[in-house]
């Protein structure tokens, strides 16, 4: 056994240093983005994405963004709780995390979809499992280990690119020993040892391969831990309290080595087994840690800080670490067994944690880390053995954000990450400190804002370095130190008491003396010169100032550059007066030759640098241009100076006017640096023009406000900006930029404040300080970029995979060929070099082939967007450049592709193609068509208006015989000896001639509106009196038609100019239509309203009304917007129209459907819009007589229906034309007894009550029509034996089929003759009366024998059928009708109407002719009678000798005749 030799090293004697290793931590937490400040698990992926577990769900991290994973709500496929504990991948690709539940879940990122084991909702034991341990078998293959629910097997199906997943539990055919799964362990051969607390199962490789999922149970009574180890021969498992189980692999034998064989401590549970070396390591709890020699079974134990080993870690340098409950931890050399201990918590925050739960991590560099809850960082220094911390500092931003640590990892570039939690944590960048950079403080007491604010550097010739601050002093390094050994301050100028000059300039001229150029107060110069034996704090300065008094002083007091032209001469750079020659004459006194743009053609007098370029050219940088001037013109006091501007128009000329630096470089050439415009290099030769090559932050320059330039010994090129300090390789004019987020500690730099030492080492001063930069020792490490895109957003909307109508069938980053719809034209891509370098340093260049031929080279930013991209197949390429400007050869690419609108695809082409050539077609045709029609038109006007001079001359013939019959009618009407009968069929003549000839007016007035013919003769007329005249003349019409008639007048004395007989048929049409269309009980009124500027006559009706999309037509020619009962000729409306306007007035109608109409006419007051109009003659004092038309016939047809004679035959006539319908009647008499109808529904009942011997009936009427009626009337069983005769004008061969088929017995058309109306009607009647007397005479009525129709004989054989069946029984006529359905008196009718036999007579004649049947089959006559239902065999005898003129006992038998006797 080895001693114990413990090193302890206390908190006094570790080094504790900010900056050793370390440069700063970059923080990132909820403010930039990060879904919580505690971070548990940190990892990197194959791809370079940072997944960082979170106490609020995963994320994942590309540099620029998080994206965030967690659980919301009921949200499927999630996790089962948000604070992820550990991170992992596995071989194919997925994210594997353990949640604070214990459960274990599997992310697969390229469908962005979670899956937990154990099953969050399968049985309860799996819902109170958790996993316990992880193994990847094979790429293809996982195995998982639970605590409660067996063992998972996972196997990876391509197809779906997910795990097919079995269980294996300690029941069913694969059944293991136990449930509670300790440890899964793959040996040397892949066979499966799955460890538990009853017992250890055995899987050999041959069985896996196999499917043969045969386990097995091996020592099922012991319980194992999660230890397992293996060398070459033997493994080991770790038990709860049998020791350890080893098991050796070349003969297959098992044995335990325990406390009573091997080692004390094996009584302890054994937590942790390690191989190393050839050796075991053995962890208990409770009796510390053993080392094993397996060969010589010797067994060491190791004494360390506690007796319980936590943990146990190997690192590569072969050395055991330590761990236990107590704090601090041991380190185990595993050669000598010698053991170190080291503190790591400060004693006075100890209280502060129980636990230091240490996190190891060994990075790259094989450096060791581990990451203490509560105490930081801390990083083993193996030279020193010892620990250098990184804790938090709450004054200093860029210490580690937390002190308790959970985690630590790299990204692929060797940047470390780290993961910090509960108090203001998050996730900490490490940026690595350079050996390359130093930082030097001046004065790191002094906190204010000038302290350490560097404005000027100069070296001396003891190689002291001269920093001089803003607040006045100027501190004094040695070249191989960090801190000033001295400091002069309190420099007082002559005349004045000021105190803290600030120094712009410094100068040690070639005999040693110190010139300081300050702004405000002129320039110093050491009295002494500065040697190698110089004490410094003895220094003092002898000062010069602009005095106004004196031209040869210094021009200005404001001094920033000085530069030594020759011994004894300089050049002063001033800030406002130009430049100043300086030389000390006779006696010490400095004379100071000014120039300036008073003198000179100096371009500015605001001068910031000067330098004497090797062919002794002075250059001089202004705040406006450059002037450039050779030595020898100013000793010859020529001031010409050759000046360079910028010139917007010339590329290559200076960038910007505003110069800051000059600077001459190894290749002899001028640098130029701009306050604004970047750096300029001269490129001159002779004979050639000046060209100025520029460099700016287009080129990767950090800024473009460049405050100086130094060049290295390697030829690099040095700027610093406002924006850190770059790097120019002038080979490739690549560059590489150091900023604080990488390499300095600050950004800003000062003008002119930048040094070149003598051992090469850089200076440069800005606003905290000096970065010294030893580019000897600059290592350029390439940084690998794996660019990627992380993220795809469409119409500004961000797109994943289960986004509604997302394009992405994976992750984006998993995504090579996209497919876009048409509308999806509008898209941009996010990218990162996934390097977690400087994002303001890195680059990126895209381009899209087929879409542009140039790279879009966009410097910092990551996206790249794209609008209204026509459909097509693209590809779209990226690629990043570091800092040092080398574009990185791995470009990513993704094809993408832009489907067109449907409109645009070739089957929609295809469509179009055919859609043209039918259209073509069509067009054609139609054209061709309408060729025809417009011929066919042509010819069809021709031929109506051939018409039309036809009708008109018609009318003109037609005139003159209805004068001639209506002048003699007049005659013969009024003589007083007429008849009754002869003056009523008079008068209906009258009648109806004058309607024949007010049409035949109405025909030819519209003829003379159509050709401009029509004229007028206008009189002023008392329009209430002439309207309430034609008003009369309907009365007995409305009184007829029971409509409620009146008339209104709204005012005293109307007077209108009108055409009395023009207008008399407007208002006649008007008033005739509204009766027309009215029905009974309803409204008809005419109304007549006066305002200021006219006369409205008004006919309201509450008839029918008009749909609405008629209006548009009411008043064009030949519009019938009546149905066939009641259409007229289409001309009165429209003439009442025309001649409406003739008037200068108008007819506005107003209607709806069922509630009626209102027109209303509406005459202009007063003549003067009648006056000069050809067509109209006024005349003034005119009489007026009423108009022909307006004399009515007073005579209105009666149509009620008395029965004068009941005993003959009866007819009901239905017709709507009162004349017609009375003249048919009349003509019928004394034939038959009339009953009048005016429209089917009404003659309905009629037929019911009276069943006539004949219906004759209209087929055009109101209401219900003739043809409705009579299908009707056939269809019902009470009326279908009537014969119906049709009168109708429709004389179309198919009208009088369909009034047949209706079962019509005749179709007469109009105009008819009376006289054969009456033959047809009384044919009919006789025909049906004969037949029935023959019948009956004859004894022979059958259904077959009678004319009637199919349902009234259908009728007659129920009837027989009904009497056959009864007839044995006592039949009444009650009976029968019941069984027919009908009432008696219907019944009555219909038997006596088709049989002309009264019911009873029927059935007496029906029971007869059975009887007879049966004596023919040899029944004897009492039989018969009784059968046939008489009580009385001579009643029966009687009745029927009656009917037959024998008596039954005659009636012959079958095969023999009557006898002839009585």
């Amino acid at each position: 056994m080895h001693k114990l030799s413990v090193c302890v090293i206390t908190f006094l004697l570790i080094h504790v240093a900010y900056g050793q290793g370390i440069f700063r931590f970059e923080h990132y937490n909820t403010q930039n983005g990060l879904s919580q400040n505690t971070v548990f698990s940190v990892h990197c992926d194959p791809k370079g994405f940072l997944w960082i577990g979170t106490m609020n769900g995963l994320n994942r991290f590309d540099g620029y963004d998080f994206k965030i994973y967690k659980s919301i709500g009921s949200q499927p496929n999630m996790i089962t709780n948000n604070r992820v504990s550990r991170i992992w991948d596995d071989a194919r690709g997925f994210i594997w995390m353990e949640s604070y539940d214990g459960y274990y879940h599997f992310f697969n990122p390229k469908n962005e979809t979670f899956n937990t084991l154990p099953r969050y909702s399968a049985f309860e034991e799996e819902q109170n499992s958790k996993g316990t341990c992880f193994l990847q078998y094979t790429p293809n293959e996982v195995w998982m280990g639970a605590s409660n629910s067996g063992v998972y097997r996972l196997q990876y199906q391509e197809a779906n690119d997910t795990y097919s997943i079995t269980q294996f539990l300690s029941r069913g055919t694969n059944a293991i020993s136990n449930n509670k799964v300790s440890l899964i362990h793959a040996d040397s051969d892949n066979n499966l040892w799955i460890g538990t607390i009853r017992g250890i199962n055995f899987l050999s490789k041959t069985d896996i391969e196999n499917q043969n999922m045969n386990f097995q149970h091996l020592n099922v009574d012991i319980e194992f831990t999660g230890a397992v180890a293996e060398n070459n021969t033997e493994i080991w498992f770790g038990t709860r309290q049998n020791g350890i189980l080893c098991y050796n692999k070349q003969n297959h034998a098992f044995w335990f080595r325990n406390a009573s064989n091997s080692h004390p401590a094996l009584s302890m549970p054994v937590t942790h087994l390690v191989a190393k070396d050839n050796r075991f390591w053995v962890g208990t709890a409770g009796m510390g840690l053993v080392n094993v020699n397996p060969e010589t079974n010797q067994w060491i134990s190791v004494p360390f800080h506690d007796q319980t080993v936590l943990d146990l870690y190997a690192d590569r340098h072969h050395q055991m670490w330590v761990t236990g409950n107590l704090f601090g931890i041991t380190r185990v050399e595993t050669a000598t067994m010698q053991t170190h201990y080291y503190e790591l918590t400060p004693k006075d925050n100890l209280y502060a944690t129980d636990l230091e739960r240490h996190y190891f991590y060994e990075d790259k560099d094989n450096r060791l880390w581990i990451g203490l809850h509560g105490a930081g960082l801390a990083n083993y220094d193996r030279n020193t053995d010892a620990f250098v911390f990184y804790r938090n500092n709450g004054t200093d931003p860029n210490t580690l954000s937390s002190n308790i640590v959970h985690c630590i990892t790299e990204d692929h570039n060797g940047n470390m990450w780290i993961g910090t939690g509960q108090n203001n944590g998050g996730l900490d960048k490490v940026i690595r400190t350079t050996p390359a950079i130093r930082h030097l403080i001046p004065d790191e007491k002094d906190k204010s804002q000038n302290g350490n604010l560097v404005r000027c550097i100069m070296e001396d010739n003891n190689q002291v370095r001269w920093v001089a601050t803003k607040n006045g002093k100027i501190h004094l390094f040695r070249s191989k130190e960090s801190n000033p050994f001295q400091t002069i301050n309190l420099i007082t100028t002559p005349n004045s008491s000021e105190q803290g000059n600030n120094v712009y300039a410094m100068l040690q001229d070639d005999r040693g003396f110190i010139w300081l150029g300050t702004k405000g107060e002129g320039i110093g110069i050491s009295k002494n010169p500065v040697t190698q034996g110089t004490s410094y704090n003895q220094l003092s300065f002898e000062w010069f100032k602009h005095n106004d008094n004196d031209s040869t002083s210094l021009p200005s007091n404001n001094i920033y550059d000085i530069i030594q032209l020759s011994p004894g001469r300089f050049c002063i750079g001033t800030f406002g007066n130009g430049i100043s020659l300086a030389s000390r004459r006779m006696g010490g006194k400095m004379e100071f030759v000014n120039i300036n743009t008073a003198n000179s053609n100096l371009s500015s007098n605001l001068v910031r640098s000067i330098l004497l370029a090797h062919d002794n050219q002075l250059w001089i940088a202004t705040a406006f241009g450059i002037n450039c001037i050779d030595i020898k013109s100013l000793d010859q006091a020529q001031f010409q100076f050759r000046t360079f501007f910028h010139s917007p128009d010339t590329p290559e000329s200076l960038s910007y006017n505003d110069v800051v630096h000059i600077f001459e470089d190894n290749e002899q050439h001028l640098w130029f640096t701009t306050y604004g415009g970047g750096a300029n290099r001269l490129n001159y030769k002779k004979d050639q023009p000046i060209r100025f090559i520029h460099y700016s932050s287009d080129q990767g320059l950090g800024n473009d406000i460049v405050m100086g330039i130094l060049q290295d010994n390697n030829g690099y090129i040095w700027l610093s900006t406002e924006n850190g300090i770059s790097k120019i390789d002038l080979r490739n004019n690549q560059m590489e930029l150091y900023n604080a987020n990488n390499k300095l500690f600050f950004n800003s730099f000062s003008e002119n404040t930048c040094l070149k030492t003598h051992n090469g080492t850089l200076l440069f001063g800005g606003s905290n300080g000096l970065v010294a930069i030893h580019p000897e020792m600059e290592q350029l490490q390439k940084a690998t970029y794996r660019i990627e895109l992380t993220n795809l957003f469409i119409a500004n909307k961000e797109i994943t995979v289960h986004s509604p109508n997302s394009p992405l069938k994976q992750n984006i980053s998993y995504t090579d060929v996209l497919e876009l719809n048409h509308h999806q034209n509008a898209f941009s891509i996010q990218f990162s070099s996934l390097g977690y370098e400087d994002n303001m340093v890195m680059k990126y260049a895209y381009k899209l082939d087929n879409f542009e031929s140039d790279w879009n080279e966009v410097g910092n930013q990551n996206r790249a967007v794209y609008t209204n991209l026509p459909p097509g197949r693209y590809t779209f390429r990226v690629k990043a450049s570091s800092g040092a400007g080398i574009w990185d050869t791995n470009e990513r690419v993704l094809s993408i592709r832009i489907l067109p609108p449907w409109y645009r695809t070739w089957w929609a082409y295809l469509m179009f193609l055919t859609i043209l050539v039918i259209a073509t077609y069509w067009v054609h045709r139609t054209l061709t068509q309408l060729n025809l029609y417009r011929h066919d038109l042509l010819l069809e006007k021709k031929v109506n208006q051939m018409k039309l001079q036809f009708f008109t001359n018609i009318s003109h013939e037609i005139r003159t015989p209805l004068t001639l019959i209506i002048g003699p009618l007049e005659d013969i009407i009024n003589k007083s000896n007429l008849p009754d009968a002869v003056g009523k069929q008079l008068r209906v003549i009258r009648k109806n001639a004058r309607r024949m000839l007010m049409l035949t007016n109405q025909l030819l007035d519209f003829r003379k509106i159509q050709n401009n013919k029509m004229t007028l003769q206008v009189s002023e007329i008392d329009i209430k009196r002439f309207a309430l005249d034609i008003f009369n003349s309907f009365e007995p019409l409305a009184a007829h038609k029971n409509i409620h008639y009146s008339f209104e007048c709204n005012t005293d004395d109307p007077k209108v100019w009108a055409d009395v007989s023009r207008l008399d048929i407007i208002i006649y049409n008007l008033l005739s239509n509204a009766l027309k269309f009215t029905d009974s009980g309803k409204t008809v009124t005419l109304r007549i309203d006066e305002t200021p500027d006219a006369v409205n006559i008004a006919v309201i009706d509450h008839g029918r009304g008009i749909a609405p999309e008629l209006l548009p037509e009411i008043f064009t020619r030949y519009t019938i917007l009546s149905t066939n009962d009641l259409s007229g000729t289409g001309i009165g409306l429209s003439l009442s129209y025309e001649l409406a306007k003739l008037h200068g007035g108008t007819i506005e109608v107003t209607s709806e459907p069922g509630q009626g109409s209102t027109f209303t006419l509406c005459l202009k007051k007063g003549n003067q819009h009648l006056t000069n109009q050809p067509e109209i003659t006024i005349i003034h004092d005119a009489i007026h007589q009423p108009h022909p038309l307006t004399i009515p016939d007073n005579e209105i047809v009666d149509t009620t229906n008395p029965l004068d004679e009941p005993q003959i035959r009866t007819a009901l006539v239905v017709e709507d034309n009162p004349e017609i319908l009375d003249y048919i009647c009349q003509s019928l008499r004394p034939e038959f007894n009339c009953i009048k109808a005016v429209n089917g529904q009404e003659a309905l009942p009629l037929a019911r009550q009276y069943n006539p011997s004949i219906i004759i009936t209209d087929v055009m009427m109101p209401v219900m029509d003739g043809i409705e009626m009579t299908r009707t009337l056939k269809e019902s069983i009470e009326t279908s034996h009537l014969p119906v005769v049709m009168l109708t004008a429709k004389n179309d061969v198919a009208d009088q089929i369909q009034g047949v088929e209706t079962g019509a017995e005749a179709y007469i058309t109009k105009p008819f003759n009376v006289e054969y109306l009456k033959s047809v009607a009384l044919n009919l009647v006789i025909q049906r009366e004969k037949i029935a007397g023959y019948l009956k005479k004859h004894k022979a009525i059958e259904p077959g024998n009678l004319n009637i129709s199919s349902k009234d004989e259908n009728f007659l054989n129920h009837l027989i059928e009904f009497i056959n069946q009864n007839y044995a029984n006592d039949i009444n006529i009650d009976q029968m009708a019941a069984h027919c359905c009908l009432s008696r008196t219907v019944f009555y009718n219909k038997v006596k109407s088709l049989t002309n036999l009264s019911p009873i007579e029927f059935l007496r004649q029906m029971k007869l002719k059975i009887a007879a049947q049966l004596l023919e089959k040899g029944y004897n006559v009492s039989e018969v009678a009784f059968r046939v239902g008489y009580n009385d065999v001579k009643y029966f005898s009687r009745q029927f000798k009656s009917f037959y003129g024998y008596t039954p006992s005659k009636h012959p038998t079958s095969g023999s005749s009557p006898s002839d006797e009585d």
